[in-house]
């Protein structure tokens, strides 16, 4: 394994952790138990197809909206407008609809 690609995944890796146990330390200082809160998440994305497809849904707009960002920003552009376009998509496309 190229050692760039070994760094980069070991630190999406670790990026993950931490959010997790950041995310338990939070749980925990809520006084809920972090195992049954992460148990109820993993079980309810999978309890029936529809939960599952309505994650896809309502994560699409939020996807491309970060693509309309990371695009410019990469070819060294700036787009401070992500959050407006999104909302004027969402009212055009109501509008159409």
């Amino acid at each position: 394994m190229n050692a760039n690609l070994r760094d980069l995944v070991l630190s999406i890796f670790f990026a993950i952790v931490l959010g997790i146990v950041a995310s338990a330390a939070l749980l925990l200082f809520l006084g809920k138990n972090p195992i049954e809160a992460y148990t109820l998440l993993a079980t309810s994305v999978v309890r029936d197809g529809y939960t599952f497809a309505d994650i896809f849904v309502k994560a699409t707009p939020l996807i491309l909206t970060g693509l309309a960002f990371a695009l410019p920003f990469k070819a060294s552009l700036f787009n401070i407008g992500a959050q407006g376009q999104f909302y004027m998509g969402a009212l055009a496309a109501s509008a159409v609809s």
